[in-house]
């Protein structure tokens, strides 16, 4: 999986969501960033099935990715931080008198009414507290959501209990027709593990992983350890406040369903919130997107997510030491 690097944006950054499906392509369009998206992207029209070890790999089955029609014919890879910081440029040049980016600012408090919330923030590094006063409040912040807790909803689920996972980011060129860039090779490891441990052991990951061992040299740019669920509140939304993207759920990273439902949750949102803010809309309505966005999760992407890990692990590469 290879997608476009820019040095500045990776800087001291873990690995983060590279994979978008052709669905998302519609909600960047409604938003005007899909051809900019595009040119920082590598396109992704094949699913590929392998096994074997190293250089003896084969290809068992594929997919080809057309359920995008012809519009949208193929998904995309690029790097979430790449895309974060493409949809923030759009957005401040944009619509600069509508729109304050302000970051370091950790939720302490929330507190609601009828037709208003307050929400009190620090800036961990000055200590400085900010109130803030909005009709409406999103909490998107990740699986591990202050927003979500301090609402006191339930993030339902389990937590894969015998293996972790881990995403790398590595130099590597092995293959003539692809520029030496940025790739993404991510694997499970025992539960558990330090970053530091799986960096003792990476070498014996890679040989099995990447074709052409030992041909090539390769950077480690980047590398972190991660648990992953399999969880989802209990809903999405109390009062003005509503929950986005890995707050609202969380899934196993295989398939690249992850940041794709999230994207898929802000889409219609954010028009649901503008047809309420300009009075084109009932509240309701924002009730009805709650709703609809929690059972698309539960009935479809926490399904797949499961029979695409499920289907990766058995035709794993190692002798499965640890019994996963």
């Amino acid at each position: 999986m290879r997608w476009y690097w820019n040095e500045e944006i990776y800087v001291d950054q873990p690995p983060r969501a590279t994979s978008y499906q052709p669905c998302v392509l519609a909600e960047m369009q409604e938003t005007g960033v899909l051809e900019d998206v595009k040119e920082k992207s590598t396109i992704n029209n094949v699913l590929s099935y392998w096994i074997g070890k190293g250089p003896e790999k084969k290809r068992v089955a594929y997919v080809e990715k057309r359920e995008g029609g012809e519009m949208f014919p193929s998904g995309i890879n690029c790097g979430q931080p790449i895309l974060a910081a493409t949809i923030l440029e759009h957005l401040l040049t944009r619509y600069p008198d509508y729109t304050q980016v302000r970051f370091n600012q950790n939720v302490e408090t929330i507190s609601q009414s009828a037709s208003t919330l307050t929400v009190t923030c620090r800036n961990p590094q000055t200590e400085e507290v900010t109130t803030y006063t909005s009709e409406w409040l999103v909490g998107a912040e990740g699986a591990s959501s202050t927003v979500r807790k301090l609402l006191g909803i339930e993030f339902e689920g389990f937590s894969w209990p015998k293996e972790d996972f881990c995403a790398s980011n590595l130099s590597i060129s092995f293959q003539e027709a692809v520029v030496t860039g940025l790739w993404r090779c991510a694997f499970g490891v025992r539960a558990g593990m330090t970053n530091e441990e799986i960096r003792a052991e990476l070498d014996d990951h890679y040989k099995h992983i990447l074709p052409g061992w030992g041909e090539e040299e390769y950077e480690l740019v980047q590398l972190n350890r991660y648990k992953p669920h399999q969880r989802c509140a209990a809903s999405y939304g109390k009062g003005r406040c509503f929950l986005a993207g890995d707050a609202a759920h969380s899934n196993n990273p295989i398939g690249g369903l992850g940041l794709t439902t999230g994207l898929l949750d802000a889409g219609p949102l954010g028009r649901a919130l503008g047809a309420v803010v300009n009075g084109r809309a009932p509240e309701e309505i924002l009730d009805t997107w709650a709703e609809s966005r929690r059972s698309k999760w539960l009935s479809y992407t926490n399904e797949f997510s499961i029979e695409n890990k499920r289907m990766v692990q058995r035709g794993g590469y190692s002798e499965d030491p640890a019994g996963i």
